[in-house]
This record gives structure tokens, C-alpha cells and sequence, in this order.
């Protein structure tokens, strides 16, 4: 004869579905992993991007290891996040998901000098065509909120340097390997900004 199981308490049932969606997630309790009061990621809509606020830094060691032919930086500010919705994710996310920002401060001769080897790299035809420009409002639309707050207005259009300082054979890729969306500077000005993504 079959017995029916009366059942567990309802309070154990809900402490095992806590513990079955905190392992899912990755977050330590369900409430955190939820969009609304006292969440931690914010949605970028202007760049599709989500970061942590916590992740703002002032390291140069990201940049170094991607771009390690640029000079020494008098200034840096860099964030990273993922793309997916992190209330969304699947317990092992792809490679791909995560991409970083910086708006590195150079040396006004530096960035005139990338302009200038960019521009005549494109007129010896080493690379595809000219370079991009962009205005600064389409810049700004690429980057996120807080990046936004160090970058100055640019005088003229921001100008793509790509190929000038990424890897050998690739027009698109840093030295480290991760692929990038933006790398321009302001000429006549004296900041660089990237927005990469890891491959």
C-alpha cells in the first residue's frame, strides 16, 4: 500500500527552494538577485551594458596589459561589467559576456601622434579606409554613465586609432586578445577612450 507523504513543513519546502535558486544563480540570497530595492547592477541603455558601481576604478593594469605600447597615463578611469541581464544569467556564463571601458588621460604630443599615425596609415592604404570619426554624442552613447562624468568635450570629432595601437595583424584586437568596439582619441585634446570586450 502506498503511503501519501503529508508533506514536509512549508518552511523547510521554502528554505530547500531558496537554497535550489541560490545555487542557480550564484547569488547568496534570492532577494539580491532580483532588479528593485537594494540591487547592486545597473542597466546602462544607452551602451545595452550592465556594471556595478563598486567596479569604478583608477588602475592602469587592464590598459597596460591590453595596450602596452601606449605611454604612461597622467589620469584613468575604468569600469567593467556584462552584457546579459545578470538577473537573467545562466549558471556558467559565456566568455563574451564581459567587456571593460576606460577613459585614459595622455599626454596632449601623444594623442596627436596616434591621430597623425592613424591618418597616415589610412593614406599609405595599410589599413581599410579611413578612420572612423565620432561625434561626441555618439561617443558618449558607447560608453557608460560613469565614464561619461571624466570624459571632456571634444572640440572636433573623436577619431578612431585602432589600428595604430592593437595587435600585430589584427585591426580590431587588443595585445591581450580582447576585442574592441571603440579606441579613439580627441585630437587636439588629450584623452583616449576604449571599450573593449573579451573574445
Amino acid at each position: 500500500m502506498r503511503r501519501r507523504h503529508q508533506g514536509a513543513a512549508p518552511a523547510a519546502w521554502l528554505a530547500l527552494l531558496c537554497l535550489s535558486a541560490a545555487a542557480l544563480t550564484g547569488c547568496g540570497e534570492l532577494e539580491e538577485s532580483r532588479p528593485g530595492q537594494g540591487d547592486p547592477w545597473i542597466h546602462d541603455e544607452d551602451s545595452e551594458r550592465w556594471f556595478l558601481p563598486d567596479s569604478l576604478t583608477t588602475s592602469s593594469e587592464l590598459v597596460a596589459e591590453h595596450l602596452p605600447t601606449l605611454d604612461t597615463a597622467s589620469e584613468l578611469t575604468l569600469i567593467g561589467g556584462q552584457f546579459t541581464d545578470p538577473h537573467e544569467r545562466v549558471p556558467i556564463p559565456a566568455q563574451d559576456d564581459y567587456w571593460w571601458q576606460a577613459v585614459v588621460t595622455l599626454a596632449p604630443a601623444e594623442v596627436e601622434e596616434l591621430a597623425t599615425t592613424a591618418q597616415s596609415q589610412a593614406a599609405a592604404g595599410s589599413i581599410g579606409g579611413e578612420p572612423e570619426r565620432l561625434t561626441d554624442r555618439e561617443l558618449r552613447a558607447a560608453i557608460v554613465g560613469p565614464l561619461e562624468e571624466a570624459l571632456s568635450s571634444c572640440p572636433e570629432e573623436w577619431l578612431t586609432v585602432m589600428p595604430v595601437l592593437t595587435q600585430p595583424g589584427y585591426e580590431n584586437r587588443t595585445a591581450a586578445g580582447d576585442g574592441l568596439g571603440v579606441l579613439a582619441v580627441c585630437p587636439g585634446g588629450d584623452q583616449l577612450v576604449i571599450s573593449a570586450f573579451d573574445m
